[in-house]
């Protein structure tokens, strides 16, 4: 008996194609669209593109059904020996960014852990690592102040040559806690459950009708009832903060298999650690960074307030 083969391509703002091999009947429905939007900013999924794409894709990862787990690869193959016949696990998806980040960098493109939101010409990244609260802002913002999502979870950015900083890509899936499920005023389709998490999409209202957008500002947000701070950042302090974003060193590697096995790409260059930051020194001339600590209110009111002072 042959099993069922499914082929599905992805691609990256830099034309970057990876092509995916199901085997074993194993299934790409609107679970796991929604939870690789999550994860992976920018993506495109196509069923059918160019004959010449198709046959020489940049990387292909081939899935084998199999009880036992090995992972192999090398720069433009990997293969996937697991049991995915529930479902395919989420360190696939994490593994698909970590991918993607490593093919951006080469190429001057950076996937900051970050939402964007704005209104008209001014734009503004909420940093911060999971569960500060950046998501509960940002919904906020759409909600109580008219803001915009350019972005929802992570966002790719790249140094103009006048050296201003420009978002040019974004996850449009919102990822809450499962707590947090009532913070939500509506969503569109299906959610997705993972780990403690979910996954769904906003109404098309709430979204930035722009392609690409300057950042004028960059805010380190937390939420924290105890105290209301909103510290400006000199150029020093901005660097040694923001660098770290532009490795994404927390984010860059996968474990698979419950720790059994891990894939962490190539190494980052030298040449490449020192183009950050002389872009990110230049480009600070034209962005203003923010430690902003509070409650909600405050995080949203100071940002509000900020607004138009671009």
């Amino acid at each position: 008996m042959i099993s069922k083969i499914t082929t599905l391509y992805l691609s990256l703002p830099s034309n970057f194609v990876i092509s995916i091999i199901l085997k074993g009947g194993v299934s790409f429905r609107e679970r796991e669209e929604l939870l690789l939007r999550a994860y992976v900013p920018g993506i495109k999924i196509t069923g059918i593109v160019r004959k010449n794409i198709i046959n020489n894709p940049d990387l292909t990862i081939n899935y084998c059904p199999s009880k036992g787990q090995k992972f192999s690869y090398d720069d433009n193959y990997i293969i996937i020996h697991d049991d995915w016949s529930k479902e395919i696990p989420v360190y696939f998806f994490h593994l698909i960014y970590s991918i993607s980040h490593h093919v951006l960098l080469k190429k001057g493109y950076y996937t900051i852990h970050s939402a964007c939101v704005g209104k008209e010409n001014q734009w503004s990244l909420l940093l911060g690592h999971t569960g500060v609260g950046k998501t509960t802002v940002m919904l906020d913002l759409l909600y109580n102040y008219r803001f915009k999502m350019f972005s929802s979870n992570k966002t790719i950015v790249r140094f103009k040559k006048n050296f201003y900083l420009e978002a040019i890509a974004g996850t449009a899936t919102i990822t809450c806690k499962d707590s947090d499920r009532g913070k939500l005023k509506s969503v569109v389709g299906q959610t997705a459950n993972f780990v403690s998490r979910f996954a769904c999409n906003l109404p098309n209202k709430y979204f930035a009708s722009k392609n690409k957008v300057k950042i004028g500002r960059v805010y380190f947000v937390k939420l924290n009832p105890s105290v209301e701070e909103c510290v400006s950042l000199n150029n020093f302090e901005s660097m040694v903060s923001l660098y770290p974003f532009f490795l994404d060193y927390i984010n860059s590697g996968t474990i698979l298999f419950s720790g059994k096995d891990f894939y962490d790409g190539a190494p980052i260059t030298t040449e490449i650690k020192k183009k950050i930051l002389s872009s990110l020194k230049i480009s600070l001339i034209s962005l203003d960074v923010y430690s902003l600590n509070g409650s909600l209110d405050f995080i949203s009111k100071t940002i509000e307030k900020n607004y138009g002072k671009i």
